[in-house]
């Protein structure tokens, strides 16, 4: 299925150096599988997920400096939002059947007296690596948005818009994603 890529000022390119760099840090994190059942939904959210945030302390500031460079400079430009500077970070695999249906991020942090203010969803697979799997989101107006599939695709979006991830029909999908945290909006 092919879904028309609406442009939107919050797509985001991770570089090559970035994503590798990124990917070596955290080669040695085992992923585990996890499947979300929502109100009688078995299929809600099936993944298996790699937690950077569980790195000793100077790798994760490594990988945490990577990814602030990119949020910041967004944060600054569209969002201006009172953020903490803590990143909650994973790294998913989606293979196949794998999804996490509509759904927004908005809420509880591991950091106390923090909730999510803004996500990043960064493509850490090549298109030819999977079939599915798009990331679908609502727009302020709207709009249904899909992340385009090219290695390196990013979107940063206020975590209260809802999305969700299609099922992946063959392959693997790899997707780094990032919460920034903050005080509560007032």
């Amino acid at each position: 299925m092919t879904h028309k890529v609406i442009k939107s000022n919050y797509f985001l390119k991770f570089e090559e150096e970035d994503i590798k760099d990124i990917k070596q840090y955290c080669s040695n994190l085992p992923y585990k599988e996890q499947k979300i059942v929502y109100e009688g939904d078995n299929e809600y959210r099936f993944t298996s997920i790699a937690y950077p945030n569980h790195l000793n302390a100077e790798t994760f500031s490594k990988v945490s400096a990577i990814i602030q460079k990119y949020l910041q400079k967004y944060n600054d430009i569209y969002f201006n939002y009172d953020l903490d500077g803590n990143l909650d970070i994973q790294l998913l695999r989606y293979y196949p059947d794998g999804n996490y249906k509509w759904h927004c991020d908005y809420g509880s942090s591991h950091i106390e007296g923090s909730v999510r203010k803004l996500s990043i969803s960064v493509q850490f697979s090549h298109s030819s690596d999977y079939e599915g799997g798009e990331l679908e989101l609502i727009n302020q107006y709207g709009q249904h948005v899909f992340l385009g599939k090219e290695y390196g695709d990013g979107i940063i979006f206020n975590s209260k818009t809802p999305h969700k991830a299609h099922s992946v029909l063959s392959g693997i999908r790899d997707v780094l994603v990032v919460w920034a945290t903050g005080p509560e909006f007032r």
